[in-house]
């Protein structure tokens, strides 16, 4: 069975579809096959470029890519709201989890990636409810957590851990998934406070690197070897906390 890995966030916005990018390059790096799943995308309409192609242009370069990456996308709505809400409002049907997890369960790639919308608890159907919490725990896989770097983060992180462990969910660790050039005082100390929530950091991703022509560099870099990167929580922290300590 391919490996299945959940990339999940603490809200809207904090930077899961470069992060699903990074991931993908590294596999795709290391020669393998990637499926890169959507369930859900709203706020598009028709062929308008969604998360997925998104993540095929930023692997694009990559040697290989055009054979490796394989992209999914199960439903489609407009409105630019929670997939549950947004097929109510629509009039569309909403996503059955049986079925996605169907489909997820019958690719054959080395690794798989599932991206969500929103944040962990958002509802893909009203009736009944699911979560992306329900489909880790279907299909019995991990939760990467992308987390904001600012203000706020240390609430919403430990929040969205509680509800992880109260599922009996696990995570490989948080990404920082839109790091500053230059972080402020808050930025800088939550890199600490963070690691002290229960969680390893497992990355950082700059907050330009969706617009950089070195993306399988920047995936490479940025993210931990569990995620087929390089990076070192150790150095990290060290390199954007030691002014704090004088």
């Amino acid at each position: 069975m391919s490996e299945i890995l959940i990339v999940s966030g603490t809200g809207t916005d904090v930077g899961k579809t470069i992060v699903t990018a990074a991931i993908a390059a590294n596999v795709i790096g290391a020669g393998k096959s990637v499926s890169v799943v959507k369930p859900g995308q709203t706020g598009v309409t028709g062929e308008a470029p969604s998360d997925l192609a998104v993540v095929a242009a930023l692997t694009s370069a990559i040697d290989g890519a055009a054979d490796r990456l394989l992209l999914h996308e199960y439903g489609r709505y407009e409105p630019p709201l929670a997939p549950a809400t947004a097929a109510r409002i629509s009039g569309q049907p909403p996503l059955v989890l049986a079925d996605v997890v169907a489909s997820i369960q019958g690719l054959t790639s080395d690794f798989i990636v599932v991206e969500g919308a929103g944040g962990l608890l958002v509802k893909y159907s009203d009736e009944p409810v699911w979560t992306i919490a329900d489909l880790a725990r279907e299909l019995k896989a991990e939760v990467l957590l992308v987390v904001a770097s600012g203000l706020g983060t240390l609430h919403h992180t430990a929040a969205t851990l509680e509800a992880l462990a109260t599922r009996g969910l696990t995570t490989p660790g948080l990404v920082i998934g839109q790091w500053p050039t230059e972080p402020s005082l808050a930025e800088k100390t939550n890199v600490v406070d963070l690691q002290d929530l229960g969680a390893p950091l497992v990355g950082a991703i700059p907050a330009q690197a969706g617009r950089s022509g070195e993306f399988a560099h920047i995936a490479a870099t940025s993210l931990h070897p569990l995620l087929g990167g390089t990076f070192d929580e150790a150095h990290f922290t060290h390199t954007h906390t030691q002014e704090l300590n004088r």
